[in-house]
């Protein structure tokens, strides 16, 4: 079994809307992350986890390890490290929502916003891992999404000290050159 594959995570995400519904919780997620490209149709994405912008109780978080020991999956298959990311303007606008079940409900981002976000992943995580690029491409970006990219990036992330990001206008280049 390819624990890489998104498929793996819809399976683990019905089981716990199962066990959300024998709690009788109703949870809504806002997904980002190539866990969004996967559920906006980009289907050959790898993942092992789903990214969600808002905070997961702890009663949430332990039903999750719980499924993860149970399917084999990284603890944090389902996490909220991207929490206190900045998001485009009107992200919340933008999402596109899917059921799983009647207790539990994705609201993914938009395409426009995924270019944003992973481009500004790109930067986060430095060009020695080019994951975030690549989904970038597959996103496959107008000139115009790419400056809205590039804006974002600069408002969001622009270094107060070159130190901290040594190859950051390269990087920006980087995506730039994807929208080409």
């Amino acid at each position: 079994m390819n624990l890489n594959h998104p498929d793996i995570l819809l399976e683990a995400l019905t089981e716990l809307n199962q066990w959300l519904e024998t709690q009788g919780i109703i949870l809504e997620l806002e997904i980002i992350g190539s866990f969004a490209l996967y559920l906006r149709g980009i289907s050959y994405i790898r993942t092992q986890d789903i990214d969600t912008v808002q905070n997961l109780d702890e009663q949430v978080m332990e039903e999750v390890t719980k499924i993860a020991s149970k399917r084999g999956l990284i603890p944090l298959w389902l996490n909220d490290n991207a929490v206190d990311l900045p998001k485009p303007p009107g992200f919340e606008t933008r999402l596109t929502e899917k059921k799983i079940g009647n207790h539990l409900l994705l609201k993914f981002a938009s395409r426009l916003d995924l270019i944003q976000l992973k481009g500004a992943a790109y930067i986060d995580r430095g060009n020695e891992n080019p994951k975030d690029l690549i989904d970038l491409k597959l996103l496959c970006p107008t000139v115009e999404e790419i400056h809205m990219a590039i804006e974002f990036i600069r408002r969001t992330r622009s270094p107060e000290k070159p130190r901290f990001y040594p190859n950051f206008e390269q990087m920006i280049e980087d995506i730039r050159n994807v929208g080409k």
